[in-house]
């Protein structure tokens, strides 16, 4: 009996093999394998991050400016593997098909990298990759509205964000899928973390002032 196959989901001849490696059909998964329901399938790590860029960020309306996307230069593939941050996945992406023509607070503000680093070594890069940046701060995939789903095995990362013109910035805490304080969100961590950043770049450009 030949396994079947449908949508990218292998079902794997009973009685099956709990735990054996297996192709699942999706590049964008690590750690395929035929689970308990027979069936192969990969790990991923949904992210839901909000980023905030000094530079085009206006105070006024609270969401940041998009005047680069209009721009010819403006990057069709990912712009890091050039600059030595070549992504662990995704290396070479490019924009989705009408991306670059959204308007409004989900319009794209730039390219942005994402890092899931070791929760026990933080300088240790588990996975990067590349997202794009919407004007209200959510970090999506490259089709410009899906969440960023990252190939890594769930589990606590610390979690990094890095952009060509702006200082990175990385949690203090790990994040999870699953909190063990639900009434303790990710996203304020996030946040604070990339206040941090904006506020050291300031003294930085203010130091050099002088």
């Amino acid at each position: 009996l030949l396994p079947f196959s449908a949508m990218g989901i292998s079902m794997a001849p009973g009685p099956c093999a709990v735990g054996v490696p297996c192709d699942d059909g999706d590049p964008g998964t690590v750690n395929d394998q035929v689970r308990a329901d027979c069936t192969c399938s990969g790990d991923l790590v949904r992210l839901a991050v909000d980023v905030w860029l000094e530079g085009p960020y206006n105070a006024v309306s609270g969401t940041m400016l998009d005047a680069l996307r209009t721009q010819v230069s403006f990057p069709q593939s990912e712009p890091y593997s050039g600059l030595g941050l070549s992504p662990t996945h995704g290396a070479g992406s490019t924009l989705g098909s009408g991306v670059l023509s959204v308007t409004g607070v989900d319009a794209i503000v730039d390219w942005i990298l994402i890092e899931l680093r070791s929760a026990s070594d933080p300088s240790v890069v588990v996975q990067r990759v590349p997202a794009l940046l919407q004007r209200d701060g959510d970090v999506v995939a490259l089709d410009g509205v899906s969440d960023l789903a990252v190939p890594a095995t769930a589990g606590p990362y610390h979690v990094a964000v890095r952009h060509r013109n702006h200082l990175p910035t990385m949690t203090l805490q790990v994040y999870d899928r699953i909190l063990p304080n639900p009434d303790s969100g990710t996203l304020p961590v996030l946040n604070a973390g990339v206040c941090v950043a904006v506020v050291l770049e300031t003294l930085m450009r203010l130091g050099r002032s002088y």
